[in-house]
């Protein structure tokens, strides 16, 4: 049933999604690891056209995908309020960011 069957059912956007899909968190790996390789490699121009139209066409794919709501973002407020316990490491903002 979607929420066009059943009206009381919370739209895409009022959704908070906490806890993404494997899918959601292997795309946020792979744009992750691209991002490291185009700063890590020299890489011809032919390649970076191909990058930037394969690139275009899946972010037009994503744009017209329906909205979502992300977590919280101050739900890690305190991330670096208190440094980690040593040999620790810190967490992210949150598991399908692509930048952290």
């Amino acid at each position: 049933m979607t929420a066009i069957d059943d009206p009381s059912a919370p739209a895409p956007a009022d959704v908070d999604d906490a806890d993404p899909t494997a899918a959601r968190l292997d795309a946020a790996a792979a744009m992750r690891q691209l991002g490291h390789a185009i700063v890590g490699h020299d890489v011809d121009d032919t390649t970076l056209h191909h990058l930037t139209a394969t690139v275009q066409e899946l972010l037009d794919r994503v744009r017209a995908a329906p909205p979502r709501q992300p977590p919280r973002l101050d739900m890690n407020g305190g991330l670096f309020a208190v440094p980690p316990p040593q040999g620790g490491t810190r967490g992210t903002h949150f598991p399908d960011c692509i930048v952290t």
